[in-house]
């Protein structure tokens, strides 16, 4: 099994092994959080906008990623 750095795991919500410096594996992830803001328009009516306010990896403190073996 040939491990990959963590600046190379996948951003695209796909899982994938997560290793940590004492060698613990878990599941990991990329991940976004959003909210719905409203904006009051010209016309007096809100349109609704989504907002991106966190993304990062859970877990957070891996060093080494590889895929889940099929």
């Amino acid at each position: 099994m040939t491990w990959q750095s963590a600046e190379t795991a996948p951003k695209d919500g796909t899982k994938f092994l997560a290793r940590d410096k004492n060698g613990d594996v878990r599941i990991g992830e990329y991940f976004s959080l959003y909210y719905d803001k409203y904006e009051l328009q010209e016309n007096g009516l809100y349109a609704k906008k989504t907002v991106c306010y966190h993304e990062g990896f859970s877990p957070s403190n891996f060093l080494e990623w590889h895929a889940i073996p099929t």
